[in-house]
This record gives structure tokens, C-alpha cells and sequence, in this order.
């Protein structure tokens, strides 16, 4: 099983969209290394699957492909609300090609989430399967603490990280702070895949950030015990440079990695301390 989070973290006058999830498939075997974002070519949103790879992964890929045939849509003239439409109108017709249908519902679950221009507001939907309509449908996230918040993965364990969420507000709006969510939901990831009770939630987190002017960031996460930088899951060997940031959990904060002169032999550098990054 996987744990998603999505959310509209507030960052002085704008806004960006977060959307994290750990690297583990525990289908018989734990891969640690398994991709569970994917953004889209559009620039302006990605999409977070959790459950039952095999009807997500190909799902995803045919989502890609929609993508490429519609113009609009692909180009950015039609708004990502379009999109949501058209995610859920694929996932939909994907599964309509299952033929044994022996299931009450497919076991998987997406966040999709954007920025709309047209609303000019960050929007987050969960497309989950819906018993009572017979097909998945898209519900926009709802609203915890004034900022929306999508979870995804198994029951109890989103029920969990909801409470130990909350919790950590709380604590955090005692010891002074504003009761509004910035990067605790890294957190509660991180301690659900430290966690020696839970065996299908493992590896390194992997996350992309979503901003107002049409650009998806990817995150870097830097090993705790080590110098090793995670990207999507998987440990980057060591003639490979990161451009983007890379959070330490550590310091808490974004880092960097430093590229080095040599022009094809590349090697990781102490990370340095990216003073302006939020």
C-alpha cells in the first residue's frame, strides 16, 4: 500500500501545491524504489496513485498519452480543470476493458492536482471508485485548517496520519505557531515509513511542488544516515548531479548540490544551505 498527501501549503502572499508519497511496492516483495508521482507534460500539475499497480501504471501512461493527442488541452489553451475531466474519463473507460469484473472496486486511488488559471486558484481532487455511481469519480479535497489536503492509500493508515496531523498542529500552535499546515505532512510520512508496525509503506519520500506560474519542481531528499540523494524513490549514483533542491531533514530546510568542473565525471558535493529558498 502507499501513503499520498496533497495539499496547498501557503507561502507568504501566494500559494504552492505539495504533493508527496513514499517509494514502496509490497506486491509479495518490497521494491523500494517505485515512482508514485508523475508529472505532466503540461508544466502546470501531476498525479499521485496509491493501490493496485496494476490497473494505476497503465492507467497513468494512457493518461500521458491523452495528453499528447489533445492539442488544447496539452498546450495549456484549455484549463487544468479540463484535465480532471479527461483523467477521469480515461481512468474510466481503462477500466471498462476489465473483463473478469470481479471486483467491488479496482483497490487504487489518485490525487490529481493543478493550478487553474482560469479560476486562478491551486486546485486538488481525489479520484477514487465510487460504489454508489459504479465508475471512479473526481471530488475536490477537502478543506482542513483554511488549506485543502487530499489523502490516499489504506484506510487506516490515512485515518492515522489525518489524526497524528492534526496532532502535530496542535502542539506546534501551543509552542506558538500559526495552526496552519506548511511541511508537517512531510513529517507524518516520514514517521509512517520509519515505522517498524507498517511494512508496506518503505523508502525515501519523493515529491514535486506545483506553483502558480505554471512549473512542476521535483524534490530531492537526502539520506539521514549518509551523503545519498533520493529522486523519486531511487538513490542517485555518484557521477549524477541534482539541479533541483533537495530537502534535509535534518536541518529542516532545502539544500543544494554542487555540480562539479569535470565534464563527464560528476560526483556529489556537501550539500550547501540554499539561504532563499522557502
Amino acid at each position: 500500500m502507499t501513503l499520498c498527501i496533497g495539499w496547498v501549503r501557503k507561502l507568504h502572499q501566494t500559494q504552492e501545491i505539495c504533493l508527496i508519497a513514499d517509494s514502496c511496492f509490497s506486491g509479495g516483495q518490497r521494491f523500494y524504489s517505485a515512482p508514485k508521482i508523475f508529472p505532466m507534460m503540461r508544466g502546470d500539475c501531476a498525479i499521485a496513485c496509491a493501490g493496485a499497480t496494476v490497473y494505476s501504471f497503465p492507467i497513468v501512461e494512457h493518461i500521458v498519452r491523452a495528453l499528447e493527442i489533445n492539442g488544447p488541452i496539452r498546450d495549456r489553451a484549455k484549463d487544468f480543470l479540463e484535465i480532471v475531466g479527461l483523467v477521469e474519463d480515461v481512468v474510466n473507460v481503462c477500466l471498462s476493458q476489465e473483463k473478469e469484473k470481479q471486483f467491488e472496486s479496482p483497490g487504487f486511488s489518485m490525487i490529481i492536482a493543478g493550478y487553474s488559471w482560469r479560476q486562478k486558484d491551486s486546485r486538488i481532487f481525489q479520484i477514487e471508485y465510487s460504489k454508489k455511481a459504479h465508475k471512479m469519480v473526481a471530488n475536490r479535497a477537502r478543506t482542513m485548517l483554511g488549506s485543502r489536503i487530499a489523502f490516499i492509500g489504506d484506510e487506516d493508515i490515512v485515518k492515522k496520519s489525518k489524526s497524528e496531523l492534526i496532532r502535530l498542529l496542535q502542539e506546534e500552535k501551543k509552542e506558538g505557531g500559526n495552526n496552519t499546515i506548511d511541511m508537517q505532512p512531510l513529517d507524518v510520512l516520514m514517521d509512517k515509513i520509519e515505522s517498524k508496525e507498517i511494512s508496506t509503506i518503505g523508502g525515501y519520500p519523493q515529491m514535486v511542488k506545483i506553483y502558480p506560474y505554471m512549473r512542476v519542481l521535483p524534490i530531492g531528499f537526502k539520506s539521514k544516515t549518509d551523503n545519498t540523494i533520493y529522486y523519486y524513490g531511487r538513490p542517485l549514483m555518484k557521477y549524477e548531479t541534482f539541479p533541483f533542491p533537495i530537502y534535509d531533514f535534518e536541518k529542516k530546510r532545502f539544500v543544494y548540490m554542487k555540480e562539479t568542473t569535470e565534464t563527464f565525471k560528476r560526483e556529489h558535493d556537501e550539500p550547501k544551505e540554499l539561504m532563499n529558498f522557502q
